[in-house]
């Protein structure tokens, strides 16, 4: 019969892989590039797509952003 510890330990396992689960596919969704900076439409080139997993902004937004002034 398995105790209170046991079943305590068998919850949180179940919710550590549940919430690595929940991560991995949510990273995998997160790295995806942009192909248009989606503050001013522009495309963004290949190269930064590659470079930067995940971008979202070209590299004039980006800075514009970086300096505050987005």
């Amino acid at each position: 019969m398995a105790d209170i510890v046991d079943m305590a330990t068998l919850e949180t396992a179940a919710f550590t892989n549940q919430a690595l689960q929940d991560c991995r596919r949510n990273r995998l969704k997160a790295s995806r590039s942009h192909r248009k900076c989606e503050n001013c439409g522009s495309i963004i080139p290949p190269e930064r797509r590659k470079a930067v997993p995940g971008v979202r902004l070209c590299v004039d937004c980006q800075e514009e952003l970086e300096r505050g002034r987005h």
